[in-house]
């Protein structure tokens, strides 16, 4: 079977591995950088700033180790080592993608009848993987130009650490990047138009994380529409009201990259978003076409759903029974505290704090819970607030994916001193066998 995959980021990639590794004859075509948007724009060097920034902060907070030093980052340094960091996980998708005997062809593709239009030369396929992910949304003609205004994607062309930025956002993007540049000594606003900042999360999560950002100096500004932008300088217009820091960072979540594409004159549907409809198992309107992560209606737009929906596609075409379930995609924001979600939370509800957890204590991030919520005999969903929620997070899904029964959680043993303990304690306070909870 011929497969034509048109994206090479998380959800593509991944794909194309998958399938050839399962025998199938596998064409991966993008138009720009493999491992797309998260590996050379976001996830990736994202992270490796919310790293330094983390390390920053809990030296400040040591007390016994910064005795009062004023600590600063190099920035030209830190920017080095992003860029070395996505090279080499470039490099390493190549190398994968060449060991498995993937084709990989550069340009922009077009879905055509057979197969994909690639510089008007069609590419033969049984089978299509559309992945060509999303690109930031802008508002009221705002142009980011890599010196003032930027998007998560632009953002990594800054020559030096701003005195002030302005953050138009305050969703999952926004408040990272609010986290990463308050930590490196910049002077950050938040500009949000719903009544909290993070309005997809838990309104405890996202009031920690409020918090927080304040503690830090950071000023959140909520219930703020913004109706007018003056280019000259950068500044938001919100009613009377202007709004203006050194650089604007536009936060506004992403848009499906479906333009130009030749979708719907070869039957394949959009709805009123521009995103690609798709079945449970991601095919789309037209058989044997299929689309996988942020281009899609899916729920969650997330690197690992995407790489996830992936390898069900490829497994899919090589007559395997795979298995995907959005209840399972974990959702985090990287922030201070972290925060992390997965499954539905909702049921019987039952809550353990780091407060009482003898690594976080130890490590001074004591701030935050685990909530466990739960049904009968069943973990329905798990939140986490606090220190490595985002890794935490994965415990939880694997908890869950295996039956989150209390039984499961009963049979593990977990390692002393340790942040996992407090999701275990949780759990079982789910069914009052929790040791270090106080019955009620």
């Amino acid at each position: 079977m011929k497969v034509a995959i048109l994206g090479a980021g998380p959800g593509g990639y991944v794909a194309a591995l998958r399938a050839a590794n399962l025998g199938l004859d596998v064409t991966l075509i993008e138009k720009e950088h493999l491992g797309g948007a998260c590996l050379n724009w976001g996830c990736i060097p994202t992270k490796t700033f919310y790293h330094t920034a983390k390390v920053l902060e809990e030296v400040r907070g040591a007390a016994e180790i910064a005795n009062g030093q004023m600590l600063q980052v190099d920035f030209d340094k830190l920017q080095e080592k992003q860029e070395s960091v996505v090279r080499q996980l470039v490099g390493g998708v190549e190398s994968l993608l060449q060991a498995a005997g993937v084709k990989v062809v550069k340009g922009a593709g077009i879905l055509a009848p057979g197969g994909v239009s690639v510089g008007g030369e069609v590419i033969a396929a049984d089978k299509v993987i559309i992945a060509t992910g999303a690109s930031p949304l802008t508002i009221l003609g705002i142009k980011p130009d890599g010196k003032q205004v930027f998007t998560a994607r632009e953002i990594w062309q800054l020559e030096a650490l701003p005195e002030s930025m302005v953050v138009l956002g305050g969703g999952v993007i926004g408040v990272e990047f609010a986290t990463i540049f308050s930590s490196l000594g910049t002077k950050v606003t938040i500009v949000e138009r719903e009544k909290s900042i993070l309005p997809q999360f838990a309104p405890q999560a996202a009031r920690q994380a409020a918090k927080r950002l304040q503690d830090r100096g950071v000023e959140i500004l909520t219930n703020t529409t913004v109706t007018g932008y003056r280019e000259q300088d950068a500044a938001l217009i919100a009613g009377d009201v202007e709004i203006k820091g050194d650089v604007l960072l536009v936060a506004l979540g992403n848009k499906a990259n479906t333009v130009g594409l030749g979708l719907e004159e070869n039957g394949v549907s959009l709805n009123q978003r521009g995103e690609i409809v798709v079945g449970e198992d991601f095919e789309t309107t037209k058989e044997g076409v299929y689309a996988i992560g942020d281009v899609t209606d899916k729920v969650y737009k997330l690197a690992h759903a995407a790489s996830h929906a992936g390898v069900f596609v490829a497994e899919k075409l090589a007559g395997l029974t795979p298995h995907y379930s959005d209840e399972l995609v974990p959702r985090t924001v990287f922030a201070s505290p972290e925060i992390a979600e997965v499954g539905v939370l909702e049921g019987k509800k039952s809550r353990f704090p780091f407060s009482a957890n003898g690594r976080a204590l130890a490590s001074g991030e004591a701030t935050g819970f685990v909530e466990v919520y739960g049904d009968g005999d069943r973990v329905n969903g798990v939140l986490i607030v606090g220190p490595d929620a985002c890794e935490l997070i994965n415990l939880a899904g694997s908890l869950l994916a295996s039956g989150g029964s209390r039984d499961h959680l009963a049979k593990a043993i977990l390692s002393h001193p340790s942040f996992g303990e407090a999701l275990f304690e949780a759990g079982l306070g789910l069914y009052g066998s929790a040791v270090h909870m106080i019955k009620r």
